[in-house]
Formats: structure tokens, sequence, C-alpha cells
């Protein structure tokens, strides 16, 4: 016989004994293997694609190429191979030597005047530097030269010495400003040729219009960082730590074992 009610008082009720509900933090945990090592895997991909990004801003530097370095892992760069016909490295050697030591009377710095300075020198490699205008930021240079297919043959890479994504062709204009001839536009002071460029290379977010190495009389053109580019790459770079951020946090989650007293609840 059914139990009876007593006047006022609510019947309990009885329910089958049941897996306890996790609170609204730990959802996770009622999420089965399968399902938790695929998010895991999710996680572990974006995490990947955002490193990838991170190591595609960073310059690679191909074989045969001899950079300057830069204290800053994500910096614009710019690496060129360019042949002179027909001319030995001496001669280009010391026409390169000739602009540097000729500022500013017999030459000067097409793209915004800046100032070259030369570091040290071997008979076949050259280190410089290059200064903005504005005297703001400093870039290195190395330029390596090798007598090949009847003319010489250079190896040149610059890289920004500061944390850096946009550079307005900076980096490719420093290099493009020491090795050009009449015909390319520049003014040379001991030797003049026709520069062939066979290899143009730049990190992402850096320029190679050879346009912007001869900017307008009267008019000065953006160097990286400068003020036009600063907040993108500022955006960059957060958006960067973010990824990293999240991927890692995504990762960690979906590796963390359930908190004691809860179980998973298998399909």
């Amino acid at each position: 016989l059914a139990p009876r009610l007593q006047p006022g008082k609510e019947q309990p009720q009885k329910f089958p004994p049941t897996v306890r509900d996790p609170p609204v933090g730990a959802a996770a945990c009622k999420m089965p293997p399968a399902a938790r090592k695929a998010a895991a895997a999710a996680a572990a991909s974006v995490l990947v694609g955002v490193l990838a990004r991170v190591a595609t801003a960073v310059p690679y530097i191909p074989e045969g190429f001899s950079c300057p370095g830069s204290p800053s892992a994500i910096h614009a760069s710019a690496r060129i191979v360019v042949h002179i016909a027909n001319v030995s490295c001496d001669h280009v050697v010391r026409e390169v030597k000739a602009r540097v030591a000729g500022q500013f009377e017999r030459w000067h710095d097409p793209h915004n005047n800046g100032t070259y300075a030369l570091v040290s020198a071997k008979p076949r490699s050259l280190s410089l530097t290059r200064t903005t205008h504005n005297e703001e930021y400093t870039d290195k240079l190395d330029l390596n030269f090798a007598e090949e297919h009847h003319g010489c043959e250079i190896h040149g890479c610059s890289e920004s010495q500061v944390f850096s994504v946009l550079d307005y062709s900076t980096n490719y204009c420093n290099l493009r400003m020491l090795l050009c001839g009449a015909r390319d536009g520049c003014r040379p002071v001991l030797h003049d040729w026709h520069a062939t460029e066979t290899t143009v290379q730049h990190s992402i977010g850096a320029g190679t219009d050879s346009s912007a190495c001869f900017p307008e009389e009267g008019t000065v053109l953006a160097e990286a960082p400068g003020a036009p580019g600063s907040a993108l790459a500022g955006l960059f770079g957060a958006g960067v730590l973010l990824g990293l951020a999240v991927g890692a946090a995504l990762a960690l989650r979906a590796r963390r074992p359930a908190p004691a007293g809860y179980q998973h609840l298998e399909e």
C-alpha cells in the first residue's frame, strides 16, 4: 500500500542515483575522451599556426647569405642578389667605399638622405650601418662579393635593429642605393655600371618598391618603423602574443584532468 500523505507536508521525491552534474565551470569534464583529444589537437593546430606566423616574420637567411643579425626577434629585413656584368668585384668594392666616404659632397643617399657608415671591411665583404635622416633608427647591412659569370655577384642583407614589420622598402633601398648605377637613377663616384637584381627576398611586411628609394624632391617618405606603421606593427605583435596565449590556454584546458569527485559521462 502507498504511504498516506500527512496534511501540510510534501511527500519527498525519490530519484534513481545518477552521476552528479558538474558545475558550469567544469562543463568540459562532460566531454567524451575522443572529443577532448580532438579539442587538444585543434588547440595545438592553432598554436602551431601562430608560431609559424611568427617564424615567417623572422628573417630566414638562405644559404650563401651573411646577415648582420638583430636584437629584435621580429624585425623587417631584405636580401638581394645583384649581378654586375663585365665589372670586377674590386671595382664594386671601391665604388661602395667611395660612396660612403663621399657623403655628403660627392655622394648622398637618394633615399631620404640617410647616413651610411663603414663598420668593417675585408677583401670580399663589407659590413655597414645606415641611420635614417632623423637619426632615429639605424639598420645594419652585410655585402658579400664573388667573381661570377664574367662579372661580380653581390649578396646583400639589411636588417632593422628594433621591432618592426612594415619598413616602406627601407631595407631594400639600403642595399640598392649602394649598388645601383646611373641607368638606375643613381650617381656613381668612381665606376658606373648597370646592376641586375637576380634575387629579391624580404620579411613579411617589408617592401621592395624601387620607386620608394627615389622620393620626389622635397619629400621625405616614411621609414621603418615610422609613425604611420608603428601602430600596425604594434597590433601585429599584440595579435601574435594574444594568439599564443589563447592557443596555450586551450591546449592546457583540453589536457586538464577532471576535478576530484566527478565522473566523465560516456556516450
